[in-house]
């Protein structure tokens, strides 16, 4: 759990995806784009139709619900919400560009690359996947073993 969340804020310090944001055809011109900002400006995202909408960004209240309900012991809630969350991180590779506020207001750019914070922010919902799964199972032999 710990793991998870201090990989978790690592993520946010880190390069989450470059964009190209030349607005020319001739060359690239890529741009990084910290964790922080799809952290907060993500959900804006949530309703465009046009990349699936910004779904990805869910698995952030997911992953914050799962650290919830695993320490409040609501274990198999807490497995779902990790799982969830790991395939909503996940998602995001499906995402081709994102709206980035330039010359012509929000125009959509295209991803270029991803950055070190998005796979961090990935290996904080993998790692928060398997620990609670690893948990249940643990859990589910010692009650069959009678401990």
């Amino acid at each position: 759990m710990l793991m998870s969340a201090v990989i978790f804020m690592a993520s946010l310090t880190q390069t989450a995806f470059v964009v190209d944001w030349s607005f020319s055809l001739d060359f690239v011109d890529p741009r990084d784009i910290s964790g922080t900002v799809p952290l907060v400006f993500g959900w804006g995202g949530l309703f465009n139709a046009g990349n699936l909408g910004y779904a990805a960004w869910l698995a952030n209240p997911g992953i914050a619900a799962t650290w919830v309900l695993y320490l409040g012991d609501k274990k198999p809630v807490a497995q779902i919400s990790a799982v969830i969350s790991l395939v909503l991180t996940l998602s995001f590779l499906m995402v081709k560009e994102v709206p980035f506020l330039g010359p012509k207001q929000l125009d959509p750019v295209p991803i270029v690359s991803y950055g070190i914070g998005y796979w961090l922010w990935v290996a904080s919902a993998a790692i928060l996947a398997s620990g609670t799964c690893a948990d249940m199972y643990r859990s589910s032999i010692c009650a069959k073993a009678g401990r």
